[in-house]
């Protein structure tokens, strides 16, 4: 990691964390051998009770009250033959489960991981749980894989439109490192439509994006420019997309990112150069754009309120 550019790095030791033959880990343990095996200086701090007794989040006192509504209706719709249940959220939706199938699937895990069955265990887990570990795995990683296939290569675009919004950054970093580990290319663009006329172009590479999850806004600049509004018009993006060689384009956003996006699909039919995947990825914290139940930056916003309420 500190060959690849990175200053200094976090490591979070679960509580009961055990290695493949069942021996505990310890933060001692991690301590060791870093300080043994790569020679660097290690601090620990254990979280404990601060994580217990922290002011609730924005999204820890919505969900707070999804949960107790859902209870509510499910106490109004039991009947005394009804299971006992447990209240859940799967997939972003709140679910009633059967309380006995999920102590079966809980006590299951355990089973499997006594016996070192970690794909059984990881099964148990369910998908969205497998699909969260996947993802940590290729985004912690250092650089991408060395092997890539040349023959089904692309090369993406990626830019942002629109008024700053947090978790920008973030979804950028994760867009960058997925496609790189993927094997395809990544050009950021700067400042949007108007900085993609300027030239303001950069192929990213693994490290281009290090520590960008934390940081607020878009660090890749962003304003409400439009396609159409670009000098001399639809015909300069066009010509500027394929000139980039660009095979894919994500635009990160709120409304304007939106009719960005539907400007170029609706001039598919003049410039071939739009004929290309048009994604946008929803960001705004008024959180009130179309087709999503939460866009990027909204809990932040939330939070930020939350914040200000409790010092004053």
């Amino acid at each position: 990691a500190r060959d690849g550019g990175r200053r200094y790095s976090l490591v979070i030791v679960a509580e009961g964390a055990v290695d493949d033959q069942g021996s505990a880990i310890t933060s001692q343990r991690v301590r060791q051998v870093i300080e043994t095996e790569l020679k660097h200086d290690t601090r620990i701090t254990v979280l404990g009770h601060v994580q217990r007794g922290g002011t609730p989040s924005a999204y820890d006192r919505i969900l707070g009250c999804r949960y107790g509504a859902a209870a509510v209706m499910a106490i109004l719709n039991a009947t005394p033959e009804t299971p006992s249940c447990v209240i859940t959220m799967q997939g972003n939706r709140i679910q009633k489960l059967s309380l006995m199938e999920c102590v079966n699937k809980t006590q299951d895990v355990g089973v499997a991981l006594k016996s070192k069955d970690y794909a059984q265990a990881l099964d148990c887990r369910g998908r969205s749980f497998a699909n969260n570990l996947s993802l940590y795995k290729k985004l912690r990683a250092v650089q991408p894989p060395d092997k890539v296939d040349e023959s089904n290569r692309f090369t993406f675009g990626i830019m942002t439109v629109g008024a700053p919004a947090c978790g920008m950054n973030s979804c950028i970093r994760a867009f960058v490192r997925m496609s790189l580990f993927a094997g395809h290319r990544v050009k950021a663009i700067y400042d949007g439509f108007s900085g993609l006329a300027e030239g303001k172009v950069e192929d990213f590479d693994w490290m281009s994006v290090n520590g960008w999850a934390k940081e607020a806004g878009s660090l890749l600049g962003t304003n409400r420019t439009m396609p159409s509004d670009c000098d001399p018009s639809l015909a300069t993006v066009a010509q500027l997309l394929g000139k980039h060689g660009i095979q894919g384009l994500v635009i990160v956003g709120g409304f304007e990112a939106y009719h960005c996006v539907l400007q170029l699909a609706e001039a598919r039919d003049q410039f071939a150069e739009f004929r290309i995947p048009l994604m946008c990825i929803p960001a705004s914290i008024s959180n009130n754009i179309p087709g999503t139940d939460v866009s990027l930056g909204a809990d932040t916003a939330l939070n930020a309120i939350v914040e200000v309420r409790h010092w004053h």
